[in-house]
């Protein structure tokens, strides 16, 4: 699951390096529901969220996510993103409507299977959510723990990863003595260690300068590159724009899908640039070798002549 993280995540964020594609989508086979694609991670339908008797704070959600995609989530602050992420990541239980997560109904889900939901998501809160007593390399160990890698395994590429996210001397320190930006990158690495099918950051570059919080963005784009589903929510329109990803937007409660910019970050221009001079040059490899295989072929016999 893990072999090779630096190769084809971290440093390939950079240089393009890695060698895996998204994963190809399994379409439902329900009737097409206008709103609706044919998603397979997650899909909402007529969704609504109360807090006890107030009113609803998301209300008639409906959306589905394409395995492998990759979205923006914005709107003003109390339009409802952190509500939509909690249900999400299964904190919390609609008022009404439908949600089901990798193919399974959330509102007849056992709770013998919800854990097991759980642990194909990460989350990057808003608010960090580390465990203080642990270090900054014990907590982004974690979850690779808890999956029962081995801890050679473990060592190595929580070690990678913090030295890509520019934590290298920080490794041991405990969070209350993090700035909450270096809080903020080690949330992130807990979040992407185990490549999990979908990952949900909260404001993941709110508390970064801009240069760290591109890079942080194209680790994303990377772990999306290699099949990750991923939603971000974010203030940050420049980065919304730069990017080009396509936009969910929340309204007051109300969702509507928005194309993107089409704008694409230097290290994905770059990166398909290759990708398309490499299917060039396998295509032509391919040619001259079936050219080369006809002429190499006997000429026909003069039994064909008589």
């Amino acid at each position: 699951m893990l072999d090779g993280w630096r190769v084809r995540v971290a440093l390939s964020a950079m240089t393009g390096s890695a060698g895996f594609g998204p994963a190809a989508p399994r379409p439902y086979q329900k009737t097409q529901v206008p709103g609706l694609s044919k998603g397979n991670i997650a899909r909402f339908e007529n969704v609504g969220l109360r807090y006890g008797l107030g009113p609803e704070v998301l209300r008639d959600v409906t959306f589905s996510l394409d395995s492998g995609s990759f979205h923006f989530l914005v709107g003003e602050s109390g339009a409802g993103k952190s509500s939509l992420l909690k249900l999400m990541y299964l904190a919390m239980k609609p008022s009404r409507g439908l949600i089901s997560l990798f193919g399974t109904d959330i509102a007849t889900a056992s709770r013998a299977q919800l854990p097991a939901l759980r642990r194909q998501i990460g989350v990057v809160f808003q608010e960090f959510r580390l465990l203080e007593h642990l270090s900054a390399f014990d907590n982004v160990a974690l979850p690779l723990r808890v999956a029962g890698v081995k801890e050679s395994d473990v060592n190595r590429h929580v070690t990678e990863l913090l030295e890509w996210v520019g934590l290298k001397d920080h490794m041991k320190s405990r969070p209350p003595t993090l700035s909450g930006g270096q809080q903020q990158r080690v949330s992130i690495a807990r979040a992407v260690i185990a490549r999990p099918k979908l990952l949900l950051a909260d404001e993941p570059t709110g508390n970064v300068d801009d240069r760290m919080a591109l890079r942080l963005m194209h680790l994303f784009e990377e772990l999306n590159r290699l099949g990750t589903t991923i939603v971000v929510a974010t203030h940050n329109m420049s980065l919304v724009d730069g990017l080009g990803y396509p936009i969910v937007r929340l309204d007051a409660g109300t969702l509507t899908m928005v194309a993107g910019s089409g704008n694409k970050s230097a290290a994905r221009e770059w990166r398909e640039s290759r990708e398309s001079a490499q299917a060039q040059a396998k295509a032509r490899r391919e040619r001259l070798r079936q050219e080369s295989e006809e002429q190499d072929a006997d000429p026909p016999g003069i039994e064909n002549f008589l």
